[in-house]
């Protein structure tokens, strides 16, 4: 069956919501990365970007582990779509792409 769906290229019922707000997650990551990157006229090597990509990536989506086990609201950056992160709004995370870039 998933086969079927696959081929028609049906499979988004298949998905669970956490692999959508992944997608979500890694959306706005990389659009307020790349915003980023060209303010600050960074320019990592592919290999370091993706590094870079899923360093943060990692980071992010631990904190919204955590925000949601503490039952918190979750800030749109980490969960709704076409709201890019705003390096620039943290610091830990600016540094770090400042070393990469």
């Amino acid at each position: 069956m998933r086969a079927d769906l696959v081929e028609r290229g049906s499979t988004e019922s298949l998905r669970s919501p956490v692999d959508r707000v992944d997608e979500v997650l890694l959306a706005n990551l990389i659009q307020g990365l790349q915003e980023f990157l060209l303010r600050e006229d960074l320019s990592p090597t592919p290999v370091d970007h993706a590094r870079l990509v899923v360093l943060l990536y990692r980071i992010l989506a631990r904190r919204r582990a955590e925000l949601l086990r503490q039952g918190a609201p979750l800030p749109d950056t980490l969960g709704q779509p076409g709201h890019p992160f705003d390096f620039t709004s943290d610091p830990d995370l600016a540094d770090i792409v400042h070393l990469a870039g």
